[in-house]
């Protein structure tokens, strides 16, 4: 099962990554509207684990070595 999980938590970086590069530097909250509404809300981002995703890339300096 924690191979299912890095798959979502990949996932979910990647569409960040991606809309980041699209939109460039934003908010938790707009990134997340940007996900479902090009998904045409099909994807529903949970807000809580982007938060926690995000925290997380914040202690990698994720974001910082990202260029954003």
């Amino acid at each position: 099962m924690e191979h299912g999980k890095n798959d979502l938590q990949g996932a979910l970086d990647l569409l960040i990554l991606k809309s980041l590069s699209q939109l460039g530097s934003m908010h938790g909250y707009g990134i997340v509207m940007h996900i479902e509404r090009v998904s045409d809300e099909l994807l529903n981002v949970e807000k809580a684990r982007f938060i926690r995703r995000c925290t997380a890339w914040s202690r990698t300096d994720g974001f910082a070595r990202s260029g954003r």
